[in-house]
């Protein structure tokens, strides 16, 4: 089952309306962007950059699907490309946000199917 079928759906959709909405160094519909990239990128293939501009799209990819793999290097790259700190840390909490909501979707999934066979 979707979480948006589970009982902690109410609970879950206002986590993330308050990290995409709250007020930030970001634009909330970036935040909103780098949140379905990171969705997207996780439940399956994803092609492109689904919108975000370089070097976010690259990070975004990175912390989605290989976060034990960011360095202070990435985190420099986007600081020399003209993002704020805060910036960076509101991209980091959205994206990883979006690929944790989809894999406990995944997870869900998988559970509803092990209990139907």
């Amino acid at each position: 089952m979707p979480l948006t079928e589970s009982r902690f759906a109410e609970k879950t959709a206002a986590v993330v309306e308050a990290v995409l909405t709250a007020p930030g160094d970001s634009d909330p519909a970036l935040r909103r962007a780098v949140y379905e990239r990171a969705r997207a990128l996780t439940a399956g293939p994803a092609v492109g950059a689904g919108g975000l501009p370089e070097p976010l799209a690259t990070f975004v990819g990175k912390v989605s699907t290989r976060a034990h793999a960011v360095t202070g290097a990435d985190v420099e790259g986007l600081l020399a490309a003209g993002y704020s700190e805060d910036f960076v840390f509101e991209a980091i909490v959205s994206a990883a946000l979006g690929a944790g909501m989809a894999r406990l979707d995944l997870g869900l999934v998988a559970v509803r199917e092990a209990g139907a066979g």
